[in-house]
């Protein structure tokens, strides 16, 4: 609780109310490096859920790669927007509640004649824009190995956004939520960007807790109450709507 808050709560107090709680254990919980992760919608979310929760986050930023690491170990008592995926269950501990649902989605320009109807495997002969290292799903990811289906990778979301608007792609693939947010800058993306349906695939993402801190997963129950509350009473939709912008959040999928 800020300082200012916390003086008008106690100042606000009847002289024989009993004292505030103390302010609950310091969490820490790892996050991908970002230049701009104050604005961004998961920090949001979680800044929330903590503060619901009655404990003190603080904020550990590393290359993913890293912060996964740091959760093995215990270095850090939770991780970020995470999906239960490959051997992280042995390490990380996934509460009830999703963070968001992780999205993969194709994304045109508006009148392209570009369809998919579920199947990858009809996918043959495209060529896709994709993130460079991203997983998109298995059957996605293999069709792409076999060479069937021509990728031009990016470094950057934003960079694929670019590309897509300018027209050098006809067809990339991202995140819903993360397209939303790393287009922004682009003025109109959304005037001219289409999201095809249906997804390639949605895997929920996860708050997850370390296996190896007693603090993280003595903070996990409290954290999964605070956020599955911010789902049912509409604060998580607000908080990405936004952070995202309403034209970039009205893209987005429910």
């Amino acid at each position: 609780m800020p300082f200012l808050a916390f003086f008008l709560a106690v100042a606000a107090l009847p002289a024989d109310s009993p004292p505030l709680p103390p302010a609950g254990p310091v969490v820490r919980v790892g996050h991908g490096t970002r230049d701009d992760l104050p604005d961004y919608y998961d920090y949001l979310l979680l800044k929330e859920a903590f503060a619901r929760a009655g404990l003190t986050m603080e904020i550990v930023e590393a290359p993913f790669v890293r912060v996964l690491e740091m959760a093995r170990t215990g270095e850090v008592d939770a991780v970020c927007n995470v999906l239960d995926t490959g051997d992280r269950p042995r390490f990380l501990a996934f509460p009830e509640t999703k963070l968001v649902d992780y999205e993969q989605c194709f994304f045109t320009r508006k009148g392209d004649p570009f369809r998919f109807d579920g199947d990858p495997g009809t996918l043959a002969g495209e060529t896709v824009g994709t993130v460079r290292g991203f997983s998109y799903g298995e059957e996605f990811d293999r069709l792409a190995a076999t060479g069937r289906l021509k990728l031009v990778e990016t470094a950057t979301t934003a960079q694929l956004a670019m590309m897509l608007d300018s027209g050098r792609l006809a067809v990339i693939i991202e995140n819903p939520i993360a397209l939303a947010y790393e287009s922004r800058p682009i003025p109109g993306f959304w005037d001219r960007a289409f999201e095809v349906r249906p997804p390639v695939g949605s895997r929920p993402a996860y708050v997850a807790f370390s296996r190896a801190s007693p603090r993280g997963m003595a903070a996990m129950e409290a954290f999964d109450r605070a956020l599955a509350s911010m789902w049912a009473d509409g604060t998580c939709d607000r908080i990405i709507r936004e952070a995202l912008g309403d034209a970039a959040a009205s893209a987005v999928s429910p």
